[in-house]
């Protein structure tokens, strides 16, 4: 059973693409974990609530998504994803003790804009065909 959630935080580490295998097909997923911050208010200051944070583990299924994300995103992005959350229940590598995490197999990942400096925005697909036209 999943939950559909939002979840916002700054990426722990850069992006990272594998291979998985659907139905006997290879496929390209791209992984994200999110570090999702609280902070209260302890008089003119804000304090990390540190039982209130947590690391998501992301999956991006769409290869466009990963594509993306791949392209524009690394370690300390600011982002905020959508998409199901689960528990996923695993064995400890190291001591074979049962473990528990959050993971999320994301529909959107969206940059938070409030540690941005510049944006630079690609041409329209409009533009680009005009000057191919012009061009060619």
């Amino acid at each position: 059973m999943s939950i559909e959630s939002i979840v916002r935080g700054n990426l722990t580490k850069d992006p990272e693409a594998r291979e998985v295998k659907v139905n006997g097909e290879s496929r390209r997923v791209v992984d994200i974990r999110i570090f999702s911050d609280e902070y209260r208010r302890e008089g003119e200051q804000l304090i990390q609530d540190d039982d209130r944070c947590v690391g998501v583990d992301v999956t991006l299924w769409s290869e466009r998504l990963g594509e993306q994300v791949m392209a524009h995103l690394r370690k300390g992005s600011r982002v905020e994803a959508k998409g199901a959350m689960y528990l996923h229940r695993y064995k400890d590598r190291e001591t074979g003790e049962p473990r528990a995490g959050l993971q999320m197999n994301a529909d959107s990942v969206t940059l938070v804009l409030a540690r941005i400096e510049s944006i630079a925005f690609a041409p329209s697909r409009r533009t680009q065909e005009a000057e191919e036209a012009a061009a060619g």
